[in-house]
């Protein structure tokens, strides 16, 4: 089953849900109205956020996202799980090195003039 299919089937569902929750409750059409357009809000992000196939637990977002709009118990009970979001892979770019600390860059200027214990024994390794 394809992502947009479980997309489909989430949305069909909430929505039966919300519903059947707002005639039983005899509430008006604004509320059920709210719900949708909180539902389809929810799609569009969930859409948005799964734009990389690395992206891992949209499901627990969903459960996130079903108990916020069910309004039944503390949201942060759902949260089973990691979430690990990545950017779009177009967005994406090689890392080229992290930056020097400021901290530290009177230091690497003194170790920059001598060789690193690595280079060291390399050198003496190859000089043998």
């Amino acid at each position: 089953m394809s992502d947009d299919d479980d997309q489909s089937k989430l949305l069909r569902l909430l929505v039966d849900k919300f519903v059947k929750k707002d005639k039983a409750k005899a509430s008006s059409a604004h509320g059920t109205g709210r719900k949708l357009a909180q539902l389809a809000f929810w799609c569009d992000m969930r859409q948005v956020l799964a734009a990389n196939e690395a992206t891992m637990g949209l499901e627990i977002l969903d459960d996130i996202a079903e108990i916020i709009l069910d309004e039944s118990v503390e949201a942060a009970d759902a949260l089973s799980g990691s979430v690990r979001i990545q950017p779009k892979p177009s967005r994406q770019h090689e890392s080229q090195g992290a930056p020097d600390h400021q901290r530290f860059t009177s230091y690497l200027a003194l170790v920059s003039e001598e060789p690193s214990l690595g280079q060291q024994e390399a050198q003496d390794f190859i000089g043998r």
